[in-house]
């Protein structure tokens, strides 16, 4: 049921490592991949280190994998595009579903609301693993560690179609894991306490609204917000013979992402679709941050970068069976005095020889300039991104593919 697991085994993704959900798209870095969840960008998208993915089965409609040819509309990584499409309410009747497992519970609520023609859709899972975690700690023999983890995802969803021409979603999702231990220890008049705990996780939320301007033209906007933070606190008390020591540190490394954006699709001709829009991101970037008692308090080093760009599709049908699509993505990227200017062009052209042969030509040019920097390999996922400046080039990908397809038995075999 996990959605990263079932795109492992599409050809040319592999895993990062056996039973990780972590993608590797054609030789591609995990940090290389695009997320979209409704058109949103998610930053982080694993749990228990990359054993899970953060998208619960219960709230997918569709997905979309793109490892190669991608649209123009689609920017910012240059290995792949996973882009997922969240269900939405039942807009005449309220519906329920619940899961409890060994290891986890999950429930799921939708139905209409009181406003006409809307619903809503509110899906949570939890682990509960935590408290058979403290007793096997608790009731071990050797030490005095307690030790517990788990995470939980949260997702809702609001839709309004006030008429035939228009509709308005509200999208929520919060998701963190988190690993805690802690120690006492009382022995001969010294009373010693220790706690450690790593949490790691996302905020996204976000706002839509389509519009039918008429049979010809459709226009969407989206505003949205998504936050990834990684936070390990770590407390050490000592108290020996009435004097008592405390030692205090903290780490933090988060990217905010605020985006506006705008898609505008127009039917020139039967036989010719434009497909053109902007994207708008501030990117907040703490990249590495520690606050420890004793040492003079340190300034958040903060990262402010701003992306905007600009894009345009042609989609041509030349005749039955073949289709041309001709594109560019223009970015400008800018942080503090570090500007780059990129050109991305797009190709993708099928040639359909009969109903069940066709051959596929792309190209396409990707700039990336967000990076990631990651332990493999490890429960606590210590992922931290660091932006493009004058000392760390952006990425940039030219990838060239020619494929072929055919359908055999009436499109039985593809």
């Amino acid at each position: 049921p996990d959605v990263m697991k079932a795109i492992q085994l599409l050809p040319g993704i592999q895993t990062q490592q056996e039973g990780s959900s972590l993608l590797i798209v054609r030789g591609g870095s995990p940090g290389q991949n695009l997320y979209l969840f409704d058109n949103i960008p998610v930053i982080y998208v694993n749990h228990l280190g990359g054993f899970l993915s953060t998208f619960n089965p219960d709230i997918i409609n569709n997905i979309d994998v793109y490892k190669s040819g991608f649209p123009a509309r689609y920017g910012d990584k240059i290995s792949s595009v996973v882009d997922i499409t969240q269900r939405e309410g039942d807009f005449s009747a309220f519906k329920g579903n619940y899961s409890i497992g060994l290891t986890d519970l999950s429930l799921t609520l939708e139905g209409p609301t009181k406003l006409r023609n809307s619903s809503y859709f509110i899906s949570g899972r939890k682990t509960m693993t935590e408290p058979l975690m403290f007793l096997l700690t608790n009731f071990g023999g050797g030490n005095n560690v307690r030790f517990v983890y788990g995470f939980h995802d949260v997702n809702g969803k609001f839709t309004w179609r006030p008429n035939s021409r228009n509709s308005l979603h509200f999208n929520l999702y919060q998701g963190d894991d988190y690993m805690i231990s802690w120690q006492k220890n009382n022995s001969l008049g010294v009373n010693e306490k220790y706690s450690l705990k790593n949490i790691w996780g996302n905020w996204l939320v976000s706002t839509r609204w389509n519009c039918a301007l008429s049979p010809k033209i459709y226009l969407s906007n989206s505003l949205s917000y998504s936050r990834y933070r990684l936070r390990i606190s770590n407390t050490y008390e000592l108290n020996q013979n009435g004097v008592n020591e405390l030692f205090k540190s903290q780490y933090l490394a988060s990217l905010k992402d605020i985006s506006f954006r705008t898609n505008l699709k127009y039917k020139l001709f039967r036989n010719w679709n434009i497909d053109l829009g902007q994207q708008t991101s501030f990117l907040s970037y703490i990249p590495d941050y520690s606050d420890i008692s004793g040492q003079p308090k340190e300034s958040k080093d903060i990262v402010n970068a701003l992306n905007v760009a600009a894009y345009l599709d042609n989609t041509i049908k030349m005749g039955q069976y073949s289709e041309a699509n001709f594109g560019v993505r223009m970015v400008n990227y800018f942080t503090g005095s570090y500007y780059q200017f990129v050109p991305e062009p797009r190709m993708n052209l099928t040639l359909g020889i009969n109903k069940n042969n066709s051959i596929n030509l792309n190209y396409t040019f990707v700039s990336q300039f967000s990076h990631l920097m990651m332990t493999t390999g490890s429960i606590m996922a210590n992922e931290v991104w660091v932006p493009s400046n004058k000392n760390i080039n952006p990425a940039k990908s030219n990838q060239y593919t020619a494929g072929w397809c055919s359908f055999f038995f009436n499109e039985m075999y593809r």
